[in-house]
């Protein structure tokens, strides 16, 4: 391999590991909602190159968690109630989506796994750890879904749901139709596993509504 080559390759490592490094740390919170990404300033916090800062927060604009304000600069997105919900609906759907194909494609270690999950989902009280169980619960049968748009749309808006509960604290995702819905899966019934989700996904709003609320109030 070519020094060129070498080298080029290595920048597209970097600007991986930066981006990753970045987006921990929006979808944990380290980073606040309204925090600026200047270049040189994420350079130097983080020592890392400024090409390589510049292509991960370019990245990152794409997956929406980061914004540009004219003359200003990148800055991390803010967090309402409005994207939480329009977040909650797309991953509702993006696993609906899922399901349909389940009988075809489900594993049963993979619905062992689900069953799982939803028995410990709940054990992360609150914030990002407990959206993560959530997520968790679902994305076995995403992974299984032979679909890379599907998956690469889970994934990236599952990082928004991520930032909504580490900022606001929204958690207690534990809930009897998360375990229905594994059970419906396990015996192959997709209408009630749509009735599970949807009434699991239910239960999420309603947590993190009241989450934004007490946030805002």
């Amino acid at each position: 391999m070519s020094a060129t080559a070498i080298n080029a390759a290595a920048r597209v490592s970097q600007k991986d590991f930066v981006h990753a490094a970045l987006r921990h740390d929006i979808v944990t919170g380290t980073l606040r909602p309204g925090a600026a990404l200047t270049d040189t300033r994420v350079a130097e916090d983080y020592g890392f190159t400024i090409a390589s800062v510049r292509a991960a927060v370019q990245t990152l604009r794409h997956e929406g968690l980061v914004l540009v304000r004219p003359r200003q600069g990148s800055y991390v997105r803010t967090v309402d109630h409005g994207r939480t919900r329009e977040a909650l609906h797309a991953i509702q759907s993006a696993v609906e989506s899922a399901v349909h194909l389940s009988p075809a494609i489900l594993r049963p270690r993979s619905i062992r796994l689900m069953q799982h999950r939803a028995d410990a989902l709940g054990l992360a009280e609150h914030g990002h750890d407990a959206a993560a169980e959530l997520l968790d619960l679902y994305e076995p049968l995403l992974g299984e879904s032979g679909n890379p748009y599907l998956q690469q749309f889970f994934a990236i808006t599952a990082a928004h749901l991520c930032q909504a509960a580490a900022v606001t604290g929204a958690g207690g995702f534990g809930h009897s139709a998360a375990r229905g819905f594994a059970t419906a899966l396990e015996h192959g019934t997709v209408a009630d596993a749509v009735t599970a989700l949807r009434d699991h996904f239910a239960h999420v709003a309603e947590r993190f509504a009241r989450a934004h609320t007490a946030r805002c109030g």
